[in-house]
C-alpha cells in the first residue's frame, strides 16, 4: 500500500500586469487592495485576507508578526504630497500590542520615535512615483 500524500494548494487569480512606463506617469497605478495584497505577501510571506482591509484608516491587515498598514491612493499627486507620509499622529494611534509595518512614500517621524512604539516604516517603491527626466 502506498502512503497517502497530502498537499495544500493555493489558487491565485493574477491581475493586470504592471507597466513601468504607465506607473511613472500615474496612468497605471494599481488599486489599494491590489498593491496592498502584493506588499503584504512580499513583506510577510503570508496571504492578505482582503475582508480585513480598512482603506479609510490605511489598514491592510494582520500577519503572524505584524499589523500592516499602507498609506496609498492610486493618484500620482497624492503619492507626491505630504498627505502620503507616515506622521507622528498615525504612529501614536497605531503603536501597541504587536509590531506594526507601515508602507508609505515618506515619513515625518524618526526611527528613534518609531521603534520604541513598535512601528517600522517601509518606503513604497520609488518607481511608483519618481520623475523621469527628459
Amino acid at each position: 500500500m502506498l502512503p497517502v500524500v497530502e498537499s495544500i494548494c493555493t489558487r491565485y487569480t493574477l491581475g493586470d500586469p504592471l507597466d513601468p512606463d504607465q506607473l511613472l506617469t500615474g496612468e497605471g497605478l494599481p488599486d489599494y487592495a491590489g498593491i496592498g495584497a502584493w506588499l503584504f505577501h512580499t513583506a510577510t510571506g503570508e496571504s492578505l485576507d482582503r475582508k480585513g482591509i480598512r482603506e479609510d484608516q490605511w489598514y491592510l491587515g494582520e500577519s503572524s508578526a505584524f499589523h500592516v498598514w499602507l498609506i496609498y491612493r492610486p493618484e500620482l499627486d497624492f503619492l507626491k504630497s505630504r498627505d502620503a507620509a507616515l506622521t507622528l499622529n498615525l504612529t501614536e494611534r497605531i503603536g501597541a500590542h504587536k509590531r506594526h509595518l507601515v508602507f508609505a512614500s515618506a515619513r515625518f517621524v524618526t526611527n528613534q520615535v518609531l521603534l520604541p512604539l513598535g512601528v517600522e516604516h517601509a518606503p513604497l517603491s520609488f518607481a511608483l512615483y519618481r520623475f523621469e527626466r527628459d
